[in-house]
């Protein structure tokens, strides 16, 4: 389960989330319009010398599972619903969300001061509307866009209230777990049968494998900024176990009609299998708490466009890939909210998002990030020059050893197991693989084991060091004439050359970096 950290100021005053009714008409619905398929990025590319390369397909990923045997597992998305157990969305194609408004007994719409009508129609312009009817863009709007027209989110936003099960005195009273939300996952489906008296099936995941499950957005009356007695309920997240997502509609803070979809664009990532790329387990939000990501990414603190490896994750983009053949090579990549471009450095890379590498992209204050380069939040804004950012991955997948519905870490996928260890296959029913690290490694809350202390995705930032407390700025970007040569991998037989890398040149559409072997490891 997944859940969004406080990132966007909510005002302690009922009034934050109602409407004003004479502006809320003046912005009427207008649905948003897909782009087709501008820009392909799938394509197969090799430089004149062979220094890099970019691939048309990634490659299926290949488990070691005996002494020089493999098993192909398939694809990203294979991989996350049939070994890891995630219950969520491919990334590309034709998608439908349904969206359900949910009331309580003793919180029900009339305690908004919200007319139905109106609450209805927000919903509508945050999830499917124009760039017109919101303060930043609906979440159809934005995945498309920051798909590059790969992904279109279609569906339709319930104009009946479901009653949740539980009031709101029990939550509180009882101090219920997220969990109980899944509870009502199936009791909302037939409240829709029996409500609308038509089938689900537009809606299915994807029938053509037998997946009939539902992507389903819930809606809250009860605002956040009254959730004292149970915050963690009354709050926003996501679950693994079923395409659920559940918000507050006052994480909106709509005023005068026009919502802002932010967090509900940051649960829609997780829906689609993307991970919280800040430390879950940070017990308060401050600036001396280290943030592997730095805040300035939408699976950070809800800000910007989708970063580096997100869209690799979902099958956007492909980056240009170091192969090591020469000792020099120079590429020139465009703003990666506009191209898709992306640059790889690993020399064993498997050809697949679960590796350990360095990312390199070009960031630009514009498109998806425009917004909130002044706007933001009270956690993060988002660098107001463009520059190179070069991200640190660790995305290796590993086996868990299972005893008495115990999961212990045992080893990585592409490794033979250490003596002593017993031999462990990839089990679909069992799901003993997942993505061993995340961003939650600054406390020790987590296994003692020095495998899983690594960051799942970190930024390498200039000027300050490698590591940051608070939100990235213009002085972490690589500018022109910035060199970076302290390329550390956690796994120490991945990388068999070190690398130098130096911004020589940076503008409004692009970057150039040139990237030099330094010496053998």
């Amino acid at each position: 389960m997944n859940f969004k950290r406080n990132c966007f100021t909510i005002i302690a005053l009922i009034g934050s989330v109602l409407t004003i009714s004479s502006c809320q008409k003046a912005n009427a619905f207008s649905l948003y319009t897909p782009i087709v398929e501008v820009l392909d990025t799938h394509e197969e590319f090799v430089s004149s010398d062979g220094s890099y390369k970019k691939l048309g397909n990634y490659k299926n990923y290949e488990a070691v599972v005996s002494a020089g045997v493999t098993k192909d597992l398939g694809s990203t998305y294979e991989i996350l619903t049939q070994y890891t157990g995630r219950h969520i969305l491919e990334g590309t194609g034709d998608k439908k969300l349904l969206v359900v408004p949910v009331q309580f007994s003793d919180f029900t719409i009339t305690n908004l001061a919200v007319q139905p009508d109106e609450y209805i129609s927000n919903l509508n312009k945050a999830f499917f509307g124009s760039s017109k009817n919101n303060k930043f863009v609906s979440v159809a709007e934005y995945y498309n866009r920051s798909s590059y027209g790969k992904l279109r989110i279609t569906g339709k936003v319930c104009d009946q209230f479901y009653t949740y099960p539980k009031t709101v005195e029990e939550i509180n009273t009882n101090k219920l777990a997220r969990d109980t939300v899944q509870d009502c996952y199936n009791k909302v489906l037939t409240w829709y049968e029996d409500t609308y008296h038509e089938s689900l099936e537009e809606f299915y995941i994807d029938p053509e494998h037998g997946n009939e499950e539902v992507a389903i957005y819930l809606v809250y009356t009860y605002p956040t900024e009254l959730n004292t007695q149970n915050p963690k309920f009354f709050w926003a997240y996501t679950f693994q176990d079923k395409p659920l997502s559940w918000s507050s509609y006052s994480f909106m803070n709509t005023l005068a009609g026009y919502p802002d979809a932010h967090t509900f664009i940051h649960e829609t990532g997780h829906l689609f299998g993307l991970m919280d790329y800040y430390p879950t387990d940070e017990s308060d939000i401050s600036n001396s708490v280290p943030e592997p990501a730095g805040r300035i990414d939408m699976m950070d603190c809800s800000v910007g466009d989708h970063t580096a490896l997100s869209k690799m994750w979902l099958n956007w983009a492909r980056p240009y890939w170091v192969t090591g053949e020469t000792d020099s090579c120079e590429i020139s990549i465009g703003s990666l909210v506009e191209t898709g471009d992306l640059i790889l450095i690993n020399d064993q890379w498997n050809g697949t998002v679960f590796d350990e590498y360095y990312l390199i992209e070009f960031y630009s204050p514009t498109g998806l990030n425009y917004f909130d380069v002044n706007t933001g939040n009270n956690l993060a804004k988002l660098p107001t020059l463009p520059g190179i950012k070069i991200y640190h991955v660790d995305a290796r997948l590993g086996y868990y050893q299972i005893e008495n519905k115990k999961y212990t870490f045992s080893h990585y996928c592409d490794e033979e197991r250490e003596p002593g260890k017993p031999i462990i296959e990839p089990n679909k029913s069992t799901k003993n693989i997942n993505v061993i690290h995340d961003n939650s490694t600054y406390t020790d809350a987590k296994d003692s084991d020095k495998y899983l202390k690594n960051n799942l995705y970190e930024l390498q930032l200039n000027h300050v060091g490698h590591s940051v407390a608070g939100c990235a700025t213009n002085l972490n970007l690589y500018r022109k004439g910035d060199v970076f040569e302290e390329m550390k991998f956690n796994s120490s037989n991945l990388l068999t050359q070190n690398y130098k890398i130096t911004v020589t040149g940076v503008s409004y559409r692009g970057g150039t970096v040139k990237i030099e072997k330094v010496k053998e490891i």
